[in-house]
């Protein structure tokens, strides 16, 4: 594509058509000599590590564009400093890599690119959000840890868990490869077709492109959230965030004897447990009411793991009219007999007037 012999040479690889264009036209505009492959394949053709910047989609179709910044890495780890990898969400980046959250504005691919090139400032922390809006900044992914193996109720804890992050996965690559493509491709449309118009008509299509870049940071949040929670965060927050969807608000968490000793292991299945918990606690979907609030209390003793979970809602909650004998009730025997069974664990439940209190205690050894 255009740009002077001497220019600075970009590859961008992507499996979308309309994303290499709008994204070369930007660059070419600017002077950049870019370059656009689809496949893995064709950029590994195209001699990657000769150029001053690599732009990777993270998805393309079937492949993952971290291979290729894998193998640029493997083959010089200084050439990490080059690479930039794209997508609507980021969480397994490489370090040193640059974070380029799709859909990006003009400003936030030029930014990136001078960085990658060595003629800007970083701009990894900043290309990933929007006037200090959108999803956390992209973080790396430590090594797993191997999967617990304490018995029938890890198992079976395990084996949801694993089901629920490969269907949380084919929905993030659904909406990558729908929604967020499509975004991009118009974001860097309609700032290219205001570079064409006079400074007099441009209101209008600003409008417009903040309306699309807003919804374009909400789907990027989306998308976070159907990510793992637990990737090297501290035990509280891996139990908060795992929990938070089925509340008003995220709940309170209290770990008992101290955060700091909990294994990631162990804060993962305090998650599971939790979150089942909740979903006992807050009652037969046919009853109907908001999303109650929560504190969820966990004490871990030698191989002993109690967890207690406590809901409530407003007054006046239609909960609260099925104080006795009720179908919600029973909902909730039932939910507790199959939950002890699954889990090997014991689990009282009590209820009161606004409030229902679960304690699920088992031994993880």
């Amino acid at each position: 594509m255009s740009g002077k012999p001497d220019s600075p040479r970009v590859l961008v690889v992507d499996d979308a058509p309309d994303i290499r264009a709008a994204i070369g036209r930007v660059l070419g505009s600017r002077g950049y000599h870019v370059d656009a492959a689809g496949t893995l394949a064709e950029a590994r053709a195209m001699t990657p590590a000769e150029y001053d910047a690599v732009l990777v989609d993270m998805r393309l179709g079937a492949e993952r564009g971290a291979t290729l910044v894998d193998e640029l890495i493997a083959l010089d780890p200084k050439l990490a400093s080059r690479c930039a990898l794209m997508s609507g969400g980021l969480l397994n980046v490489p370090p040193g890599v640059t974070a380029l959250a799709k859909p990006f504005l003009p400003d936030q691919l030029l930014d990136a690119v001078r960085a990658l090139c060595g003629t800007g400032p970083t701009a990894a922390a900043s290309a990933g959000q929007e006037g200090g809006r959108g999803v956390p900044a992209p973080r790396a992914e430590p090594a797993p840890e191997s999967a617990p193996s304490a018995g029938p109720a890890v198992t079976h804890l395990d084996l949801s868990g694993l089901l629920r992050e490969r269907e949380r996965a084919a929905v993030a690559d659904a909406l990558h490869d729908g929604p967020v493509q499509g975004l991009g491709s118009a974001v860097l449309g309609l700032y290219l077709v205001r570079e064409q118009l006079p400074a007099t008509q441009t209101d209008m299509l600003d409008s417009v492109a903040t309306q699309v870049s807003d919804a374009a940071t909400s789907l990027r949040g989306l998308i976070a959230r159907l990510s793992p929670p637990w990737l090297g965060e501290p035990p509280a927050d891996i139990i908060r965030n795992q929990t938070a969807w089925l509340l008003t608000a995220p709940p309170l968490v209290d770990i008992r004897p101290g955060a700091d000793g909990m294994s990631q292991k162990t804060a993962r299945l305090a998650a599971d447990i939790a979150e089942q918990a909740l979903f006992l606690a807050s009652g037969a979907p046919a009853a109907g009411g908001q999303l109650p609030h929560a504190r969820i209390r966990v004490q871990e003793t030698g191989p002993a793991l109690d967890i207690e979970t406590t809901v409530s809602w407003a007054p006046g909650d239609p909960r609260d009219d099925d104080a006795s004998g009720s179908a919600d009730t029973a909902w909730r025997e039932s939910v507790r007999g199959e939950m002890e069974s699954g889990l090997g664990a014991d689990i009282d439940l009590d209820r009161r007037p606004g409030e229902v209190q679960v304690r699920v205690s088992f031994r993880s050894q």
